[in-house]
């Protein structure tokens, strides 16, 4: 008999406690789990089983309160359509204090107090749809997310060049690549008609230098050269702030990060035409390039950077015969 009542006693005090871990409070668990998302209808729908839910009005609604809410309960809302409207009332109060006019697939969050009897709004988030593409690092440009490898200064200092691109494109995206790193390096913030500006470029495989001098590569005149206040054709002058950055990337990879994985250019050093250095440096300070392979036909030395003072043939320079994928900073 005594084994039977303590059995009972037992039995009787675990459903007392599974009832108090369930409804304590009265939030219960299948809601603060998140097992799933709730559809709600109408202008004032129940919020008493669950955290996050989804609006599915067919029609214009306005969500004047989220009933059956208990203190500190937070929810989800997510705008599965736009025809409904969460007021901002006396049961509502949204942190913009005015009404919430839905976009699909935009969030809010609220956290409901009891003292006060209302609901109130701790965050939202826009929906914005990621762009670029898979592996790109995200930033927000406004209400939008932007393609950016540029993290300390945003997709603004960044430009994508393709040998499919085309300079009347912004190349802030592969989508919109440009065609040239010439017509990049002049499209980056702080740029004039003859200084390059200041960021980051990322160059796909096959893309092309675009001197307008042909043969003529990644030309570049620091602060200390003779020719700096007037660059003669075919060169510009460096970045006045911050630093340039050329990079190899793979379209679908990301940025390179082996040999093996860098990407060619095309447009200096000809095979067959004026035979110029693909990268050619005057008393520049600021300047990385990483992960590109340059032509290599032997008839010049692929990288010249030059001592303070002067860009011309013959004078002192550091110089890099071209033998493989070269990297400069």
């Amino acid at each position: 008999m005594r084994t039977w009542i303590l059995l009972a006693l037992v039995c009787l005090v675990t459903s007392v406690r599974a009832e108090a871990q369930t409804n304590y409070g009265r939030i219960r668990t299948d809601g603060i789990s998140n097992k799933q998302t709730i559809t709600i209808i109408g202008p004032t729908p129940s919020v008493s089983v669950g955290n996050v839910f989804i609006t599915g009005n067919s029609g214009a609604t306005s969500i004047t309160n989220f009933t059956g809410g208990t203190d500190s309960q937070q929810i989800i809302v997510i705008c599965g359509d736009a025809n409904t409207t969460i007021a901002n009332n006396s049961n509502i109060v949204t942190a913009a204090g005015a009404n919430i006019t839905c976009a699909v697939n935009a969030t809010y969050q609220f956290a409901y107090n009891a003292g006060l009897g209302k609901w109130l709004q701790t965050a939202s988030r826009s929906g914005a749809t990621v762009a670029g593409n898979n592996g790109d690092l995200q930033c927000r440009s406004g209400t939008t997310l932007a393609s950016c490898g540029d993290v300390a200064n945003g997709p603004a200092y960044v430009r994508y060049i393709s040998a499919t691109g085309k300079d009347s494109n912004s190349g802030l995206n592969w989508e919109n690549a440009k065609a040239t790193i010439w017509n990049a390096m002049l499209s980056l913030p702080n740029a004039t008609s003859n200084t390059a500006g200041q960021g980051t470029i990322y160059v796909s495989q096959g893309a092309a230098v675009g001197n307008p001098v042909t043969g003529m590569g990644i030309n570049l005149i620091g602060p200390n050269d003779s020719s700096y206040s007037n660059p003669p054709s075919g060169w510009l002058r460096a970045p006045l702030y911050g630093v340039l950055k050329i990079i190899g990337y793979d379209a679908n990879n990301g940025p390179s990060n082996s040999f093996e994985s860098n990407v060619g250019i095309t447009g200096c050093n000809l095979q067959y035409g004026p035979a110029y250095p693909c990268v050619w440096l005057a008393t520049v300070y600021g300047f990385v390039m990483k992960n590109i392979a340059l032509p290599n036909y032997g008839q010049v030395e692929c990288i010249l950077i030059g001592s303070a003072g002067e860009h011309k043939i013959g004078h002192p320079f550091v110089r890099f015969p071209c033998a493989g994928s070269k990297s400069t900073s």
